[in-house]
């Protein structure tokens, strides 16, 4: 049934007047008649009563505007949030920024931009390259873990090749964060770490040229089990189905 029929229906059967109904959805009175007689047809029953004084709903008609009235109620509130989130998108302009200059002429410049589109919000957020904090001294996860995770957490070398210190040994998340807190190191992490542990303390920037920090599963191939199999099935679909679809 399309959004039309659904919409002259309940127009005439609120107005139970042809014309009217007809003003208000500001189509001809024709148009509404025409769209009401296919509905009957398809329906295989009158809706309405119509004689040259009234217009009245017929019981079948009584049963279909009941039937129709919570579907277009609910339709019409998933369009409104949709619009009302497509506009809270396109409220929201996030700009990121390298250092204390950048970062004061965006100041300015965002406050010059709410006066030219005051509906719009402006977040500012510092960004940062590893080359930017090389000379910084990295806590230095000293778990039992393997030398490539390692390695993928925390790079040896800058993309330009400069060396990067390792610094304080830890060797779980907590000590990273102490000892980050206290000064005595920096130290890369996953973006959920950010979200899950914000602390007044430590401040986090996003690294534009680090690789991304890629997760998988692993298991031994030696003795492979029914039960690690169908893990590893049930997590490849829940993983598709958190990323849209991608693998």
């Amino acid at each position: 049934m399309e959004r039309h029929e659904v919409d002259a229906f309940l127009a005439v059967a609120e107005e139970l007047h042809f014309r009217r109904a007809a003003e208000r959805l500001r189509l001809s009175t024709a148009r509404v008649s025409q769209t009401i007689q296919r509905l009957e047809r398809r329906v295989g029953a009158p809706l309405f009563e119509r004689t040259s004084r009234m217009v009245t709903l017929t019981p079948m008609g009584r049963q279909f505007r009941d039937d129709l009235e919570p579907a277009r109620a609910l339709t019409n509130a998933a369009l409104g949030k949709a619009i009302a989130a497509a506009r809270e998108v396109n409220r929201v302009l996030r700009v990121g920024f390298l250092g204390p200059t950048a970062g004061d002429f965006l100041l300015a410049t965002a406050r010059a931009f709410g006066d030219h589109r005051p509906e719009c919000e402006i977040s500012l957020r510092e960004t940062a390259c590893l080359e930017d904090v090389a000379d910084d001294p990295f806590a230095d996860v000293v778990a039992s873990v393997p030398d490539y995770w390692r390695d993928a957490h925390l790079p040896r070398r800058t993309p330009l090749g400069r060396t990067l210190t390792r610094g304080p040994a830890v060797a779980t998340l907590n000590e990273i964060l102490l000892v980050v807190a206290a000064g005595q190191a920096i130290s890369t992490v996953d973006v959920q770490v950010a979200r899950r542990h914000p602390r007044r303390d430590i401040s986090y920037l996003r690294l534009l040229d680090t690789p991304p920090f890629e997760m998988g599963l692993v298991w031994r191939t030696t003795a492979p089990t029914d039960l690690a199999r169908d893990f590893v099935l049930v997590a490849e679909g829940f993983s598709a189905r958190r990323n849209g679809g991608a693998e």
